[in-house]
């Protein structure tokens, strides 16, 4: 064979060949592409899935403390009552026999109960500083239901002085306290209505 015969050949040939290597490069580049694009919708499934889980948690984490301001109001009048209670069974206490004596059992049991799940319910909160006036104010509620330091040597007088300055404090703060939680549970339930 001669170079010509060959030549002509090999330029007959060259359609059919560049045919079969484009077909084949397109075949491969076409898989490049679909793998390519499988990938990016894997991504986009991804962070679809991530994005649900984000609002499903942070819906749920409003749900919670939504809930928990809830019952937290309704502690809140409880352990309220339970220093009410005390303080007046003190003021008994004082105008019948001129001094303190311990509070009734009934009243203490009532009392550190709805303590115990005041304190739970207050841990709950979210907003660092709705908490930390809600444990000042459990902290003040407490030392209502103690006698002063000084107790056993105190007139009557002074002890009725100390119970009425007791009284007379605990309701505007209590107030304060009941406004500055139901501003808070305001503003977790148009949160939530936003979303």
């Amino acid at each position: 064979m001669d170079i010509v015969t060959v030549l002509s050949t090999l330029l007959a040939s060259l359609p059919t060949l560049i045919t079969a290597v484009a077909g084949v490069g397109a075949y491969f580049l076409g898989g490049l592409n679909e793998r390519k694009r499988d990938e990016r919708a894997m991504a986009r499934e991804e962070a679809a899935r991530q994005g649900k889980r984000a609002e499903d948690l942070e819906r749920e984490r409003h749900e919670f403390q939504l809930a928990n301001l809830l019952k937290l109001q309704e502690s809140l009048r409880k352990v309220t009552r339970s220093a009410v209670l005390s303080v007046i069974a003190d003021q008994r206490s004082v105008a019948a026999t001129g001094t303190f004596t311990f509070a009734p059992s009934e009243i203490d049991v009532g009392a550190f109960e709805n303590t115990i799940r005041f304190i739970r319910l207050v841990e709950r909160v979210t907003n660092d500083e709705l908490r930390q006036t809600l444990n000042e104010f459990g902290s003040h509620l407490g030392t209502l239901s103690l006698p002063p330091m000084n107790w056993a040597d105190l007139t009557k007088e002074a002890s009725e002085r100390i119970l009425n300055a007791r009284f007379s404090g605990l309701a505007p703060r209590s107030k304060h306290i009941a406004e500055l939680l139901g501003l808070h549970l305001r503003e977790e339930l148009n949160r939530r209505d936003s979303r």
